[in-house]
């Protein structure tokens, strides 16, 4: 018994340790590089580096060189086993907004080790907060489902509905 709680001691401190000591804004370059490949830019960000995590202030998002949002703030966190990306006071550009009528949003996305094929989506604008899952189906297909847009009318014509609920469905 007291070898198992060495060995789990052991695990935990080496957990910890990669998750405070991991090179965070290497890793937020990285994800930089990754979104370039697809003409995306995050840009004129400051960052700053937390324990488990890190925080990006006043970004610029452009899709193929043209603006399409500014991000008050990014804050991606992770425990290896959950992980989630904050995006608070989203302003999109006037030629954004007539696929999404918003004026400001914050968007949170959510992803467990224990689910790896879905994504939780929380969407929060006005008075309003719409909970979405993202998930991969079998046929490579990823499918957003959200249980109830009373109030987004916004969203209707883009989505379809079934017995379930209010979905969105797409190839990759």
């Amino acid at each position: 018994m007291q070898m198992v709680k060495k060995i789990l001691i052991a695990l935990v401190v080496i957990w910890l340790s990669v998750v405070i000591f991991a090179p965070k804004e290497r890793l937020f370059f990285l994800m930089e590089e990754e979104l370039a490949l697809s003409d995306t830019v995050i840009s004129n960000e400051t960052l700053n580096a937390k324990l488990f995590g890190i925080e990006a202030k006043d970004a610029t998002l452009s899709v193929k060189g043209v603006t399409i949002a500014t991000i008050g703030e990014l804050d991606i966190s992770t425990l290896l086993l959950f992980s989630s990306v904050d995006v608070s006071r989203v302003v999109l550009d006037a030629s954004s907004r007539s696929l999404l009528p918003l004026d400001e949003f914050n968007l949170s996305l959510t992803h467990s080790l224990f689910a790896p094929k879905g994504l939780g989506i929380k969407l929060s604008y006005q008075d309003k907060v719409l909970h979405a899952k993202l998930t991969m189906t079998q046929e490579g297909r990823v499918r957003i489902d959200i249980a109830d847009i009373n109030g987004s009318e916004w969203l209707k014509p883009m989505m379809q509905q079934d017995e379930n609920g209010w979905y969105y469905e797409n190839a990759i």
